[in-house]
């Protein structure tokens, strides 16, 4: 199981929770991205040609299936929170965008208090 606590400065929405406390953050938006918006069965057991196995292991199977104890779940898209990882990430918003089906507009709104603390920390004097 990876690590729970995120190492960038980003509040983690609590219906992502689960999914970082599982994956760690790379591996949640991961799995957000290939399944986030509908719902998605979590075995314990999973089967050989699972597209779940495929893109978060058999390991990231069994730690998610122990936070979501296995449940029927609508995956959430959050495409806002994970904008703000990737920005963290100095990943560039065209970038975000396309990685998101987004607008490179969208992600610079979502990223508007993001952008002005970059700025205020790029104008301070040495």
């Amino acid at each position: 199981m990876k690590p729970a606590a995120p190492t960038l400065n980003i509040d983690i929405p609590a219906q992502v929770e689960p999914y970082v406390r599982a994956l760690g953050i790379d591996g949640a938006i991961a799995f957000l991205l290939a399944f986030g918006g509908g719902p998605t069965y979590i075995a314990r057991r999973p089967e050989q040609n699972s597209a779940v196995r495929d893109v978060i292991g058999e390991d990231g199977i069994r730690a998610l299936a122990t936070q979501i104890q296995g449940r029927i779940a609508r995956v959430p898209l959050a495409k806002p929170w994970i904008a703000r990882v990737r920005f963290a990430q100095d990943v560039a918003i065209v970038q975000i965008a396309r990685e998101l089906h987004v607008s490179d507009e969208t992600v610079r709104k979502w990223l508007v208090d993001e952008r002005a603390e970059r700025l205020r920390q790029l104008s301070l004097p040495f």
